[in-house]
């Protein structure tokens, strides 16, 4: 037999709250907290044998009563016709992608981290980007 557990609000409330400091910040206008994603700028990395960029986002503090819930982050090479590589997670974890690498090419970053608030507007969105980084 299962044993259903009840947290009160506040405990809940508190585990949401914990994560990293972080750089981009989401707030409903009247409400005074914030939910904030913190961007990892494209770097070179080795993958079997062939060099990729890859840029992450993931969640950091929140001190509004809601959870984040979608996070998704983009690259594109500048210039170049083809469409971004994006990646996307459903969940408060971070988010990383991947794009080979082309040296001396300017890639560009997009990113967007959502939650959803238990009280009007009941979504919140931050957009980051796009920012230009030269690898």
């Amino acid at each position: 037999m299962w044993k259903v557990l009840s947290l009160p609000t506040t405990a809940v409330a508190a585990a949401l709250a914990l994560c990293s400091p972080a750089m981009t910040h989401a707030s409903p206008d009247d409400t005074g907290g914030h939910c904030t994603w913190q961007p990892v700028a494209p770097s070179i990395i080795t993958v079997s044998d062939t060099q990729m960029v890859t840029a992450s986002l993931k969640a950091g503090a929140c001190t509004i009563f809601g959870s984040p819930n979608l996070t998704t982050v983009c690259l594109a090479i500048d210039g170049d016709s083809a469409a971004p590589k994006c990646a996307q997670s459903a969940s408060p974890y971070p988010v990383q992608v991947y794009t080979p690498y082309r040296p001396g090419a300017t890639y560009v970053m997009t990113a967007r981290g959502c939650l959803t608030l238990f009280e009007a507007p009941h979504r919140l969105c931050q957009t980051y980007g796009p920012t230009n980084y030269t690898l």
